[in-house]
């Protein structure tokens, strides 16, 4: 379940990075 968050985490962090 951890590793689903994580994955999730990841790509809001890149859609942050791209806006």
């Amino acid at each position: 379940m951890y590793e689903y968050y994580g994955k999730w985490n990841s790509i809001y962090v890149r859609f942050l990075l791209l806006n």
